[in-house]
């Protein structure tokens, strides 16, 4: 056998012997393309898919492109209260929410000094005034001198109309003669008085603002 013969026999042997490796190997080693396939983590933060398959890792959804380009989507996130947006809440009575309540200081001078409850009604409207028990609020305070202090709960920035009187005879009424003269001390806010009767509602409104610090009322 001559060189040329022997070189060319040889050749033969190793190349059959490379397709037979070749035919061990699987799928995924020659560049075969699986039919079933998977979605694997290449680390933690990242994910590698394949024929569009989407996974949601770390919060946030990863998806495969036509073009092979990876597309992160932001994870949604529960919307934000307004107690957490704004660091807190409103307090209840806060003096900077309109329609909250103040507390004011109120002095009522010219009483008779004698044991007797002191009636105060506080409208917010035309409607029942000056008729204390038709008062958006009434509030009944002891007295036994000329003067008495206590304080009220107003809301703020609200227009109210203020009657007060002195029952002298205890029967919860501002007494009367027959010609419907009061017989008892009674006044108003702003001190305003009627010429032929009690005074209009308009009279006696006052708005509780933020520069009212106090109230003095006079009876007679």
């Amino acid at each position: 056998m001559d060189r040329r013969t022997r070189a060319a026999l040889i050749t033969g042997v190793l190349a059959a012997a490379g397709l037979g490796l070749w035919a061990m190997l699987p799928p995924s080693e020659h560049g075969e393309v699986s039919s079933n396939p998977q979605v694997s983590n290449v680390s933690g933060d990242s994910v590698r898919s394949s024929n569009n398959v989407a996974v949601t890792t770390h919060g946030a959804e990863i998806r495969e492109s036509s073009e092979g380009e990876e597309t992160v989507l932001a994870e949604e996130q529960p919307p934000v209260s307004e107690e957490t947006a704004d660091g807190g809440n409103v307090v209840a009575g806060d003096e900077s929410v309109a329609g909250s309540l103040r507390q004011i200081p109120v002095t009522i001078r010219g009483l008779k000094a004698v044991d007797a409850l002191v009636h105060v009604a506080v409208f917010e409207s035309a409607t029942g005034f000056p008729n204390v028990v038709a008062g958006a609020a009434t509030t009944t305070v002891a007295a036994a001198a000329e003067q008495v202090d206590f304080s009220l709960e107003l809301k703020r920035d609200a227009a109210i109309a203020i009657a007060v009187f002195q029952d002298l005879d205890g029967n919860k009424v501002l007494t009367k003669n027959g010609l419907g003269i009061p017989l008892e001390p009674y006044g108003f806010s702003n001190n305003v008085r009627g010429a032929f009767g009690p005074p209009r509602f308009d009279k006696a409104k006052l708005t509780v603002t933020g520069a009212l610090e106090s109230l003095e009322i006079r009876v007679r």
